[in-house]
């Protein structure tokens, strides 16, 4: 059986980075403006802003378990759902993509994608 830390290279291995059948995070959002990452499409439960703070968020996490530390996990699951559903400005977005691919590049320098 594979340990978590094989599972979770895997998978960040082929959907963060955009291997296999995927699109890496970097062509799906290139392009996206602020006022579309901050709406939610008919039936859908997140706006695009709201899954890249959740994204951050579970990376954010992983980092920490990656470095031997006990992150802690939240008491509920909207404690994984930071900010609100839309950016109120442009900057508000820059800064959203900007953690996020920060995030992005902490799992890169674990080894991890």
């Amino acid at each position: 059986m594979k340990d978590d830390r094989t599972l979770l290279e895997q998978a960040v291995d082929r959907i963060l980075a955009g291997k296999d059948i995927y699109v890496g995070p970097d062509k799906a959002l290139e392009d996206l403006d602020w006022e579309t990452a901050g709406k939610r499409p008919d039936g859908s439960l997140h706006s695009v802003l709201e899954l890249v703070n959740h994204m951050a968020c579970w990376m954010r996490w992983v980092v920490k378990w990656l470095d031997g530390k006990e992150p802690e996990v939240p008491e509920h699951a909207d404690g994984s759902w930071p900010g609100s559903i839309g950016p109120a400005s442009p900057a508000e977005w820059e800064a959203a993509l900007a953690g996020f691919f920060s995030q992005l590049d902490a799992l890169n320098r674990a080894g991890l994608a």
